[in-house]
């Protein structure tokens, strides 16, 4: 009886040794990252109502109009809280009725759109007044746009105080915190970059943990190994 039992322990212990010895070491665990160009860009589909909006020509007096009608309205623009696409509906249903048209309220934000960028370029346009002479609707939109525009003073910092530094550009934010990042990787979005990071940090978590684990079943198999030795040491004295 006693040899069955011997047999039986060695039996175990050879089955415990066997499983340890196929454990993988941590340097052995790979864990495959996604690449980058993996993940695509979701582009928003153009709603239907901006898929059958009407192009249409512009005159002098529908722009004057519409001009006019966004001074009218600016304020009401201007506020974050505003459903600015009632606001726009009723502008270009007011441009309808006046002049017969058919624009509607996104070619009115387009049309919108345009004559600010117009304007911006004229206003630091490198020929100075001439161009802005030329434009008609210059002196128009200077009224409305001329203080959103133009660049706010410069911060002066006072002797005692340390100078202060703006950075404008977030490709000048995450090179100062990384600067070994690569070009290519600055022209991906901050909330892409944010996602890839916070992944990253999860997957070496989860390499963590496997070690962690993989000791500990190591650490278990050794006591139960000795254990076994133990109780067949123990065995064969009181078999003999």
């Amino acid at each position: 009886m006693a040899n069955n039992v011997n047999e039986s322990l060695n039996s175990l212990g050879s089955t415990l040794l066997a499983r340890r010895k196929r454990l993988p070491s941590p340097e052995n665990v790979v864990v495959i990252l996604p690449d980058e160009s993996c993940f695509e860009y979701a582009v928003p589909e153009k709603s239907k109502k901006a898929r059958t909006e009407v192009k249409v020509n512009w005159s002098k007096e529908q722009t004057d109009a519409l001009i006019q009608e966004y001074k009218e309205n600016q304020i009401e623009l201007e506020k974050p809280d505003t459903n600015k696409g009632t606001i726009w509906d009723g502008i270009a249903h007011r441009l309808n009725l006046k002049f017969g048209s058919v624009h509607g309220s996104e070619n009115c934000m387009a049309k919108w759109r345009s004559l600010k960028n117009t304007f911006k370029k004229v206003e630091f346009s490198s020929r100075g007044p001439a161009s802005k002479k030329k434009w008609a609707f210059y002196e128009v939109m200077c009224s409305i746009l001329g203080d959103e525009v133009r660049d706010p003073e410069p911060m002066r910092a006072e002797p005692t105080q340390p100078t202060i530094k703006i950075i404008t550009e977030p490709t000048a934010v995450l090179s100062t915190l990384n600067p070994t990042a690569s070009q290519e990787e600055l022209h991906y979005p901050i909330w892409f970059k944010q996602f890839y990071q916070a992944y990253r940090k999860n997957e070496e978590m989860k390499i963590a943990m496997l070690a962690k684990i993989r000791t500990d079943i190591k650490t278990m198999a050794d006591r139960q190994c000795a254990a076994i030795e133990q109780l067949a040491r123990v065995l064969s004295k009181d078999s003999v």
